[in-house]
């Protein structure tokens, strides 16, 4: 009698203890799935913070008609990784201008990094439309201005200037571009410096430059300095492109730089 009442007690305590453990462990999944919960931000809830004062920024890029695409970086001021970009869309004041883009990065990363391919010509955009999964967030990237040009790649290779070190400055409203070129034939060619003409009416720049070709003409040094007069309240940017010409009418882009222009 004594025994079965003690195994009857047993069986109660480890029920209780059962029952407690499981209350536990729900408890604690409950807890992480609400601070998981916490921690997971919709893209929606992160655009303000994405946008910062991007609608300020000016910047004024090349569309080469010879490419297929034309690679754009983005700068968002953070990260969204949360759920991956599945699509994205260009728009200028609220209408749309293309969905000809292909997408490069599904994240937001790199404290704002953001690229995509532009599959057509388009003038301008100052919106894009990101979509995931779960939702569609159009948000603002600054003023992106595209100037038409057509630079196909038809100097032979061999006599082609190509990179071989190169560094960059930038202090305020000037930059600084300093490269050595090199190529395996002499060749009779001029290298020109192009700009969008609207950077240059709208940031008010100047440029100088020194090109010298060195060791029996297989080494360049180029220097450029690009200096802005322009009062900025907010960080613009302009591209230059390098273009090597022939004589006979070839041509090669040798290098494509993004200047920036920070305020005073």
């Amino acid at each position: 009698m004594k025994v079965s009442r003690i195994i009857t007690f047993l069986v109660i305590i480890l029920s209780s203890a059962i029952i407690v453990a499981c209350s536990s462990n729900n408890e604690n999944s409950n807890n992480k799935d609400s601070s998981q919960q916490s921690k997971t931000s919709s893209l929606k809830d992160l655009s303000k913070k994405l946008e910062g004062d991007n609608s300020f920024e000016k910047n004024f890029l090349f569309f080469n008609e010879e490419d297929e695409s034309k690679n754009i970086t983005l700068n968002f001021n953070g990260n969204y990784t949360e759920n991956p970009i599945t699509g994205i869309s260009l728009y200028q004041d609220g209408k749309l201008v293309t969905d000809q883009v292909q997408l490069t990065d599904n994240s937001i990363h790199d404290n704002g990094v953001f690229n995509f391919q532009l599959k057509e010509y388009i003038p301008s955009f100052n919106e894009i439309k990101l979509k995931t999964n779960n939702e569609e967030v159009l948000l603002k990237t600054g003023e992106y201005s595209f100037e038409k040009i057509a630079i196909s790649d038809t100097i032979s290779e061999d006599k082609r200037w190509f990179v071989s070190d190169y560094n960059t400055g930038e202090k305020k409203n000037e930059f600084m571009f300093n490269g050595s070129f090199t190529r395996e034939t002499v060749s009779d060619s001029s290298i020109e410096i192009v700009y969008p003409k609207s950077g240059q009416k709208n940031l008010d720049l100047e440029f100088t430059d020194s090109i010298k070709e060195i060791e029996d003409g297989k080494t360049l040094k180029f220097e450029l300095n690009s200096t802005s007069s322009k009062e900025l309240s907010h960080e613009s940017s302009y591209e230059i492109y390098i273009v090597q010409k022939a004589d006979n009418g070839s041509q090669f882009l040798m290098n494509s730089i993004i200047a920036v222009v920070s305020p005073d």
